[in-house]
């Protein structure tokens, strides 16, 4: 069985490849991915964010002229916007399986054999790509960023979240299990969801916890109280903890109802310099997460703007430098292709490659408020 090597990994199977998974999978790694949409871009469109808001709009009358505004002044955020991408090297068994494919020597069995293989190696890139997505989108809503891995560095990033709706905790306030008799995560609570209301006109519907916070938060006297209060119920001294159903119900009572309460405790597997994996979490366990569902899916309140790869420009300037076909201009991520391993064959190998370019953008600096409880 003769096949090309362009059949097997020329750019257009590779997209079709690329698109049967995004479509199979419908990538939601973290609830924020989703409620956070991707929108196309260009690179000046991420590098500037515009200051200040249009004022109310005025009362004309027929035939009478409309008085017009001047834009605000841009504020430039940043000079370059970020790749988001990584490659696998092919093994010396898919090589090996490469060349009978591509000189007569292998079978029918061994082209799905392969394809099953290049299938499964772009969803593990596809599936990367997308969550270092899904951490930007993270990083708006809790409008905090930092990295320092394979040189480069970057902290104390933050996207324009309110400093008067970013409260931290301190001493006898904080959210730990030494602090139950002192906590007030209630009354805390309520004061940030009024403080948005009063001050931004923004009106706070869900509150997100990591459940070792609601654990301690519902262990809390303050809380305990309360829900006595609220649910008519004399709790027994062995009653806490309560189910988490059961505290959710209640915590939405003692907030005054019409408020989500909402457990994320969403994870990812990063790969450290030295080689060795380890978790991490989307949003910090310390971050109690205050959002409006009325934001959801909004691209006037935030989004991901999703750019066209540098590598596809590349590519056409370059022909052959991609197996196949060169990726069409203006192809936005998450976006796969094949190269060789290095443009001098030392060491020789073939290396699969997934890319998306663009960066999270808030566009309401009110849209998520914050309690750093610990």
């Amino acid at each position: 069985m003769l096949i090309a090597l362009s059949q097997i990994l020329g750019t257009t199977r590779i997209a079709k490849f690329v698109s049967e998974i995004v479509d199979i999978r419908q990538y939601q790694v973290s609830p924020w991915d989703a409620r956070i949409p991707d929108v196309p871009a260009t690179e000046d469109d991420i590098i500037w964010k515009g200051a200040g808001s249009l004022a109310v709009a005025d009362v004309v009358m027929d035939g009478a002229m409309a008085p017009t505004r001047k834009l605000k002044p841009s504020t430039f955020v940043q000079t370059k916007v970020p790749n988001l991408k990584h490659g696998l090297d092919l093994d010396q068994r898919d090589l090996d399986l490469l060349y009978r494919l591509t000189n007569g020597g292998g079978l029918a069995v061994d082209a799905g054999s392969l394809d099953t293989k290049i299938a499964g190696y772009l969803a593990g890139l596809i599936d990367g790509v997308n969550k270092r997505k899904a951490i930007l989108k993270c990083a708006v809503v809790s409008d905090g960023f930092a990295i320092d891995k394979f040189g480069i560095k970057a902290s104390g990033v933050t996207f324009g979240m309110k400093s008067d709706l970013k409260v931290t905790l301190t001493g006898g306030q904080q959210y730990i299990n030494a602090n139950l008799a002192t906590m007030t995560p209630v009354a805390d609570a309520l004061a940030l969801i009024r403080k948005a209301k009063e001050t931004y006109g923004i009106t706070y519907d869900r509150i997100t916890y990591a459940t070792a916070v609601f654990d301690v938060i519902t262990a809390s006297d303050e809380f305990k109280a309360k829900a006595q209060i609220f649910s008519g119920v004399t709790f027994g001294s062995g009653s806490f903890p309560l189910p988490v159903g059961t505290a959710k119900e209640l915590l939405q009572r003692v907030l005054g109802g019409g408020i989500e309460i909402e457990i994320d405790d969403s994870t990812y597997f990063v790969e450290n310099e030295d080689g060795t994996e380890s978790t991490a979490r989307y949003v910090a366990e310390a971050d109690v997460i205050f959002s409006t569902k009325a934001a959801d899916g909004n691209a006037g309140v935030w989004d991901f703007a999703n750019c066209p790869v540098t590598e596809a420009i590349a590519s056409n300037l370059m022909p052959g430098t991609v197996i196949g076909n060169s990726i069409p201009a203006g192809t936005r991520g998450p976006v796969g292709y094949v190269t060789a391993a290095n443009g001098n064959m030392n060491p020789p190998g073939v290396t699969l490659w997934a890319v998306t370019k663009g960066m999270s953008r808030r566009h309401h600096d009110a849209v998520t408020a914050k309690i750093i409880c610990k």
